[in-house]
């Protein structure tokens, strides 16, 4: 960074649109030197650890809002983006050409609309508030979770969801594979922030969870009930 006085370089405030590759990924770590930024690209980049991808993403915390992030064809994670991106307020997240996202399968998405509450399109695709309603349900424990009520739904509009299918799948999704195996809880509601390192290294996280129903929600939701629903293919036919 070049500094003339106690000012940075104009032409640095001026920058809106950067794109990264593997060679210069490392400016990502002063990122914070471009506060107009609002396009990032790092298409075909790649994160060899979580500390080397902690060093990377965390300084985008910078910004208060991005217009696009590109990780398409990046090795980006499930746990790396509920660690990293989900803070961070996104207008259109582009993650194409990730083998670890299958997108032919509904239940992918849906369970990346869960983890990052602050995107608004994934893909070229816009999240309705209905959309977001609906797999927030589906994966979370209580069969009553319901998305904030600071959110305008004068915004958003989906008339392919069915209102009565939403209540019946609420809760549905809560011991799914994504759920079991990928997701990283946000807030201390179940398990505190400083023992979520340690749950995690028990490797049940289904026996964690199940816990945690039995305890919050006195067992009211029979889960095999919702996977039947699930196998019977009502879940396919709504969407």
């Amino acid at each position: 960074m070049i500094n003339n006085g106690k000012d940075q370089e104009p032409k640095h405030k001026l920058i809106e649109s950067i794109s990264l590759t593997q060679k210069n990924i490392n400016v990502l770590k002063n990122i914070h030197h471009f506060p107009n930024l609002w396009n990032i690209s790092l298409r075909n980049c790649q994160f060899n650890e979580d500390q080397t991808t902690s060093e990377l993403l965390k300084p985008l915390s910078a910004f208060a809002y991005l217009g696009t992030l590109d990780l398409s064809f990046t090795n980006i994670t499930f746990e790396w983006l509920q660690k990293y991106i989900r803070p961070l307020s996104i207008q259109h997240l582009k993650l194409y050409g990730i083998p670890y996202f299958p997108f032919d399968n509904p239940q992918c998405r849906g369970f990346l609309i869960f983890c990052l509450p602050n995107v608004w399109m994934i893909n070229d695709q816009f999240i309705t508030f209905a959309e977001r309603r609906f797999w927030h349900r589906y994966y979370s424990p209580s069969s009553d979770t319901t998305v904030s009520s600071t959110t305008e739904n004068r915004h958003f509009n989906n008339t392919n969801i069915n209102a009565n299918t939403n209540n019946n799948l609420a809760g549905a999704g809560q011991y799914s594979i994504y759920i079991r195996k990928y997701y990283i809880n946000p807030d201390s509601s179940y398990i505190p922030s400083e023992e979520q390192e340690e749950y995690e290294k028990l490797g049940d996280i289904e026996s964690i969870k199940k816990e945690e129903y039995n305890k919050f929600y006195n067992n009211n939701i029979n889960p095999l009930s919702y996977q039947k629903r699930l196998n019977d293919g009502i879940f396919k036919n709504f969407l």
